[in-house]
């Protein structure tokens, strides 16, 4: 009868494939040999590794390794959990889309979708005062607009709206060096996509005044997009922490720790001969 070959390859033959398999344990380091991962600090490892020696006081050559092996192993639990807060945050941070929105039943424009990507600071007082600026930029649409003199006010009575007309005529004339007084902007030029130009800050003023009377649409329906955006996230934190591969391998660090410092305690009682270094194996 003829024998079934077994399916498993026995590993790699090459150096090459030797090299690329040992490199796989350095992913996450979680079962890499080295301790100290290129990138991480050599002296933050030693002085970690310096506190288990004073904690531990090893004696021997056998509580040495022990205690090395403990503050490898410890070294290797605080770059998992490192590793599992950036994946966590990673995945909390992660923009929202019109798909994620659309899943929580929630239809939003996509001109919308980069004011929810933080909530935080709409409260009442944010949208009371943001109705106060879009009033104050409606003067242009009704035609009355704003005379010079109320101009060189702007940056006394509304600073804030003022600060962010500057942060644009700096960004389209692309300089830090905008001068920030009133006349100076006055004559900035900005030049239309049908080839002629208007003055920049009646273009600002129109940019300025969309985006008011944008976050007023937020406002409106401010509830649902909070419910809908802290559902997605729940949901995110949810499959990251499913991620199986990070947490077995934590678990494997901390029994790994735990037998070793079992080891230690055994050998540290030996030592003090309390009991013989074979009993309880």
């Amino acid at each position: 009868m003829a024998i079934q070959r077994s399916n498993r390859s026995g590993g790699p033959k090459t150096a090459a494939g030797k090299l690329a398999v040992a490199s796989n344990a350095l992913k996450t380091g979680s079962y890499s040999s080295r301790a100290v991962l290129p990138g991480e600090s050599e002296e933050d490892f030693k002085q970690l590794q310096d506190q288990f020696i004073k904690d531990f006081l090893p004696k021997n050559v056998a509580e040495s390794l022990i205690v090395h092996q403990l503050s490898s192993l410890t070294w290797k639990i605080l770059r998992l959990q490192k590793l599992e807060d950036a994946h966590v945050l990673r995945a909390l941070h992660q923009p929202i889309g019109e798909g994620d929105l659309y899943r929580e039943n929630l239809k939003l424009p996509y001109e919308y979708m980069s004011l929810i990507q933080d909530l935080s600071p709409y409260d009442d007082h944010f949208f009371k005062q943001n109705q106060t600026f879009l009033e104050y930029l409606r003067r242009f649409e009704d035609g009355y607009g704003i005379s010079k003199d109320e101009f060189y006010e702007m940056p006394k009575i509304h600073p804030e709206l003022y600060e962010e007309l500057v942060r644009m005529a700096s960004q389209y004339a692309k300089t830090d060096k905008v001068d920030v007084k009133p006349e100076s902007l006055i004559g900035l030029k900005y030049m239309t996509p049908e080839g002629g130009s208007i003055a920049f800050i009646h273009h600002a003023f129109g940019v300025l005044q969309k985006h008011c009377e944008d976050l007023v649409y937020i406002h409106q329906h401010l509830d649902q997009i909070r419910s809908a955006v802290t559902n997605i996230k729940e949901k995110r934190l949810f499959e990251a922490f499913k991620d199986q591969g990070i947490m077995r391998a934590h678990e494997d660090l901390q029994r790994s720790f735990y037998k070793a410092l079992n080891e230690l305690r055994r050998h540290q009682t030996w030592r003090h001969g309390t009991i013989e270094l074979g009993q309880g194996v």
